[in-house]
């Protein structure tokens, strides 16, 4: 069982999607901006578990939706789920269409570093 898991992982790992530079890179710093969101939720966070912490912001009204400190993590979470959904897209049309996996990782990257930003204001809005 441990082996056809390890042949598995194996044989994703060679496909030809995984040699292609732009993509590496793409990947490489979706991943890396996906940790550091993490790591800055979690730093940015302690010392306010047990509070009610702002999860909403409207430009008109300000923050109009308070919660519990740990469903910011939210955030993170679905800008990894959204990276791995567009990797295994990309994966599955690069064969076909090399394009379409270009954007598909281009944007992944888009969005997480948007995400990142809005993890950023959250957490200076908490520290305030």
């Amino acid at each position: 069982m441990v082996t056809t898991a390890k042949l598995k992982l194996t044989k994703f790992f060679k496909h030809p999607f995984w040699k292609d530079k732009l993509i590496l890179v793409f990947v490489l710093v979706h991943l890396g901006l996906n940790i550091a969101q993490w790591l800055i939720v979690y730093l940015g966070l302690r010392g306010f578990q047990g509070y009610s912490v702002p999860l909403h912001y409207t430009i008109l009204g300000g923050v109009d939706t308070l919660g519990n400190w740990y469903q910011l993590f939210a955030l993170p979470l679905l800008a990894l789920i959204i990276g791995i959904v567009n990797v295994t897209l990309a994966i599955s049309a690069y064969k076909r269409e090399r394009l379409l996996s270009y954007f598909l990782t281009g944007i992944g990257v888009l969005l997480q570093v948007l995400m990142f930003i809005i993890s950023l204001a959250f957490i200076e809005l908490i520290r305030g």
